[in-house]
Order: structure tokens, then C-alpha cells, then sequence
């Protein structure tokens, strides 16, 4: 991966923006993130610190819509991504994330089939795994973006590319002129449709019901990643800072099931009894309101992230099932990689298209094997679960 990003813009950087300046017509030098997530709030500081005057614009109302969810993982290889585009923004998710030393495997009743201990990972990228909630990690990113750089109620219809630029075109009329447009709008991204039209993403087979607990449980460790395969439903559940528990049951489902929330509880309560402690306890202190249900998709791989001056970013470039975790670092990773680009190439068309060939790889790579092992994890074949349990699982960790 690229070098870190510069803090202090220097001399060199300065001769940039003035060749950027030139090339674009004078003035400064505009983007247009659409969508507030991880990956288009780190794309805006990444931006930033490229020269660019970087606005982030959501359908969300306001600023505590954003401020929902559960918990998430950042992998030492997103950490790391933080970390160079921002040393600041590292250290502030740091402060308020949980780290993660070690990943346990285990089978219902209990029984460990593997362990995969976090420090060689941390060693690797000089960056550690932490456990964070949703709203936590929003928070972070919003701060260091700022306020005025947040513009809310933008739904966006559609973008006009123009001679040297892009107009972007909201629902209300507004119109938004940039140098460049990243789409990090997600999974049903308005940016990749109109650049792809590639219709409905690609259902997993599963939904996963997220959330967390208020709970003092001595048998939930901090440091711990917990995740428990059965036969056709998963379990995960690790401490977040204090006596939070974040927890998370997959189950497979067709995907227009949409029971009310006492009928969820009760099916989840029941597809969990008997499996080892403290699952049911997990569960049976969740509120009925507090149950969502969300169906898992994916699309397949794209070879195309760019049209002109307009690219897509983290779920709306390579949107990937929940299995290994990734959907944040690999965000990050977009977010740094495009700054890099942005920051060194002659033009932005030009940047842009380093910057697809650049992550194309690594993130097709990922999010096939992302829908890989969901498909080995979901499996209902009780031979095929055997295998899973007792010969491959076994195989690896300590």
C-alpha cells in the first residue's frame, strides 16, 4: 500500500496544487462525496489532505440519524489505513474502540474448534483490531471532517458530467458543481446505478439481526471475538468499551420475511435455545423494539468504478456479505488509495483510473471470498457442517 498521506502539504505539495489550479481553470479544487458512511466521511479527510475542498452530502436528515447501529470491526489493515491518511483520526478511534487480541471459533455447545490470535495481525500492519459501535465510529469521523463540510436531506438524483467536471443533481433541485464525484452511497448507491445499471444487488440467502446489550457477564471477556457456527445460523457477540455487548444472530431467511418485532424475538429465542451460554442470555436480554432484521447482499465483482470524473467507493464500488469483516478497512483502504491518486497523477480522470486499477484486484479478490465462506457458514448439510466443525476449522488458528 502507498505511503501515508501528508499532515503538512509542503513546498512540493504546494507546486501540485498550483499545476491543479492551472489544469482546472484556477480556484480551488472541489469534490463532492455522496454519502456519510465510514467510507465517504474518510474520503473526505483523505480528499482534504490532498488539497481538495471536500463536501459530503446524505439523504439523512440530520446528524443523529447517522448516530445509529451496532458494533463494527476495524481490521488492523483499516486501522493502518486511518493511520496514514490521518494520525489524528487513528488515535481518536483508538481512544474509543475496544481492541480485539483474539478470535474464537466454536461449535453450539461450546467447544472452541479454533483460535486465532489478533497480535501477529497487529504486528503486521503496526495497527491493532478494535470493536467499536456504528455510532462511535460516525462520531470520530464526522468531528474531523467538520460541520460545515456536512450537508444533510441531500437525496441525490443523478449527476451530469460537464467539459472538466461533474454536476451533481438532488432530489430538491440543488445542483453541485465539483472537479470530481465520489459515490459512497452503498450498496444501492444512485451514483453506481446511473454509471452502471446493473440493477439488484445479489441476495446471500441470510439476515443478520444486529444490536447490543447492557450486560456484566463474566463469561464475556474483553479482547474476545466470539463467533459460533450451526447448522444454518451463526452467532457473534464481543465486548465494546464498558458493559456493552455487541451481538449479532444470522439466520437464513428468505428475503421479504418481515415479522413484527415480538414474532422476531420469539424465532430468534427459539433458534437459539440450547446453544451454549451466554447466547441465550444475549438474546433474552434484548428488547423486542430494539430487534432488526437485515437481509445480507452482495454484488458481483465490476470492472468498472469510473466514468469521467466520477468513481465510487467502499459498498458502492465492491459491496461485500458481512462474513470476514471487511467492509470498513476496505473503505479505508479505497479512501487512502484515492487521495494518493488524486494527490500525484496529472488529472483527475486520470487519477481516478489508478485509483480503480490499483484496488480492483485486492477488493474483487475479498469479496468473493466473502460470499465463499458465507455459503460454507450458512450451510444447512449436516455433513457439510461436520466438515466445517471437525476437520477444517481445526486446521487453523493456534
Amino acid at each position: 500500500m502507498p505511503g501515508a498521506l501528508p499532515r503538512d502539504r509542503g513546498a512540493g505539495s504546494l507546486d501540485l496544487m498550483m499545476c491543479w489550479q492551472t489544469h482546472l481553470g484556477g480556484g480551488g479544487v472541489k469534490a463532492v462525496v455522496i454519502g456519510a458512511g465510514p467510507g465517504g466521511l474518510t474520503a473526505a479527510i483523505a480528499l482534504r489532505h490532498a488539497g481538495f475542498d471536500a463536501t459530503v452530502f446524505d439523504r439523512a436528515e440530520d446528524l443523529s440519524q447517522l448516530h445509529v447501529g451496532s458494533g463494527v470491526h476495524i481490521w488492523p489493515n483499516g486501522m493502518r489505513g486511518l493511520r496514514r491518511i490521518d494520525e489524528e483520526v487513528f488515535e481518536s478511534m483508538r481512544a474509543v474502540g475496544a481492541r480485539e487480541e483474539k478470535l474464537e471459533i466454536r461449535r453450539v455447545d461450546g467447544t472452541v474448534v479454533s483460535r486465532w490470535p489478533l497480535d501477529e495481525f497487529e504486528q503486521r500492519f503496526d495497527a491493532p483490531t478494535i470493536g467499536i459501535t456504528r455510532p462511535d465510529l460516525l462520531r470520530v469521523l464526522c468531528t474531523h471532517v467538520g460541520e460545515g463540510s456536512l450537508q444533510f436531506g441531500a437525496k441525490l438524483r443523478g449527476y451530469r458530467r460537464l467539459n472538466g467536471g461533474v454536476v451533481a443533481v438532488f432530489e430538491d433541485g440543488r445542483e453541485e458543481t465539483a472537479d470530481v464525484l465520489i459515490g459512497a452511497d452503498g450498496l444501492r448507491s444512485r451514483v453506481r446505478g446511473q454509471m452502471l445499471g446493473d440493477g439488484q444487488p445479489r441476495y446471500a440467502g441470510y439476515a443478520v439481526c444486529p444490536g447490543h446489550v447492557d450486560l456484566e457477564d463474566e463469561r464475556i471477556r474483553p479482547g474476545i471475538l466470539h463467533r459460533v457456527w450451526g447448522r444454518g445460523a451463526r452467532f457473534i457477540f464481543y465486548r465494546l468499551p464498558g458493559t456493552k455487548v455487541a451481538r449479532f444472530a444470522i439466520v437464513n431467511a428468505h428475503p421479504t420475511e418481515n415479522p413484527t418485532n415480538e414474532e422476531r424475538k420469539q424465532r430468534l429465542l427459539t433458534r437459539f435455545e440450547g446453544w451454549h451460554e451466554p447466547i441465550p442470555t444475549l438474546m433474552a436480554s434484548t428488547s423486542a423494539e430494539s430487534i432488526s432484521s437485515i437481509p445480507i447482499f452482495d454484488r458481483k465483482p465490476s470492472d468498472q468504478w469510473v466514468d469521467g470524473p466520477v468513481t465510487l467507493l467502499g459498498d458502492a464500488a465492491h459491496p461485500l456479505t458481512m462474513n470476514i469483516g471487511q467492509g470498513v478497512a476496505l473503505g479505508i483502504e479505497d479512501a487512502l488509495e484515492l487521495g494518493n491518486c488524486l494527490r500525484r497523477e496529472e488529472s483527475v480522470e486520470q487519477a481516478l483510473e489508478t485509483y480503480h486499477r490499483r484496488r480492483s484486484e485486492r477488493t474483487t479478490e475479498i469479496v468473493n471470498r466473502s460470499w465463499r465462506l458465507g455459503r460454507l457458514a450458512s450451510t444447512e448439510n449436516p455433513l457439510v457442517c461436520a466438515f466445517r466443525d471437525y476437520v477444517l476449522f481445526p486446521r487453523f488458528g493456534e
